[in-house]
């Protein structure tokens, strides 16, 4: 687009970078899809950035776009990718993405997804429903564990394309409220599935900040109920996917998102804190011996890790790439909407 001169890097093999799209259609014909990868870091650099700054953790979608060499590309970053399904996991695992950074979502999992959540392919598996959270007990009894995160209904309605809208009342995605305290009671009687927080996705192409941050309260409510439960959320995921203008020279609103990432992450720490303080409270009111609860920060309980705290995760999923958790450079991010 603006009939940038054609170059190439011939060290990524088959990438073309801000060639002219008349030049490309010449050497590779048409129709072709052509990814921008200067356009990609810039983007996944700021974002990683931005997420850096407020304990914030990235996740790419595959669904947007998965081959095993642009995931391989996105995979030098510290972040994490959610998949759909068997294909889009090994496209994954193929382009270099460990167990650890991967996650598993998606309504209507078949068991062969379920097991591979139950075998070590995946770090945690998002679950749908109550049917669902019942065939993953059954299926990792044999030995198996899994990490879960559990996928609710909040009821947040984003304002976007009825298409494109997960959210809602009346959404058939996520666990309904009145099914939480079913979900609990499940997780706690199969010990062998951990439970790591709560996830609620309203939709994609949203431009309007109060829809996260709508999101991210529902989520901290929720957190507070499963906690209610005995079930301590080490991470909330306030999931919806970046408003995009599709004509980038168009007249389009725009989404601040590192205004929104900074909006969501403070909503989601001031509950971690007053939380703590009620729970500091009522557990010393003397203050002379006080017991720091589930939501203190990390680095308050393993010496030397990131300060995330516990409701840990405030926007699209973010992930930290294991070599930052060792110290070894910046963090990176995949795309994430």
């Amino acid at each position: 687009r603006g009939g940038h001169p054609a170059r190439f890097d011939r060290s990524l093999h088959g990438a073309v970078l801000n060639p002219s799209p008349e030049t490309l259609a010449t050497i590779y014909g048409t129709p072709l899809l052509v990814i921008d990868l200067d356009a990609v870091d810039a983007t996944v650099s700021k974002l990683v950035r931005c997420a850096t700054d407020f304990g914030v953790e990235v996740s790419y979608a595959a669904k947007a776009f998965a081959t095993v060499e642009f995931l391989r590309y996105l995979a030098r970053y510290p972040i994490g990718v959610d998949v759909c399904s068997l294909g889009e996991l090994v496209t994954a695992q193929r382009a270099g993405f460990e167990s650890e950074r991967i996650t598993l979502h998606g309504a209507g999992k078949s068991d062969e997804e379920l097991i591979a959540a139950c075998i070590g392919r995946i770090g945690c598996i998002a679950v749908d429903g109550i049917a669902e959270l019942q065939r993953l007990a059954d299926i990792s009894r044999n030995g198996h564990t899994a990490t879960v995160m559990l996928r609710l209904n909040v009821g947040v309605d984003a304002s976007t394309h009825a298409f494109v809208r997960t959210g809602g009342k009346d959404s058939k995605f996520g666990i309904h409220p009145r099914d939480e305290r079913a979900a609990a009671s499940l997780l706690s009687a199969n010990r062998q599935l951990r439970f790591a927080g709560v996830h609620a996705h309203i939709g994609s192409q949203i431009y309007d900040e109060s829809a996260y941050l709508e999101n991210a309260s529902a989520l901290v409510a929720a957190a507070e109920r499963f906690a209610s439960f005995g079930l301590q959320s080490e991470r909330v995921v306030i999931g919806g996917g970046f408003g995009v203008p599709s004509d980038p020279d168009g007249d389009h609103t725009r989404l601040d998102v590192a205004a929104t990432v900074a909006a969501a992450a403070a909503l989601v720490r001031s509950a971690a804190t007053e939380r703590r303080c009620r729970h500091d409270a009522l557990s010393c009111p003397s203050r002379e011996a006080p017991v720091a609860s589930h939501l203190r920060s990390r680095r308050r309980r393993h010496r030397g890790k990131p300060t995330t705290g516990a409701l840990r995760r405030a926007l699209p999923r973010y992930r930290r790439h294991p070599a930052a958790r060792r110290g070894s450079g910046d963090h990176a991010l995949r795309p994430l909407v």
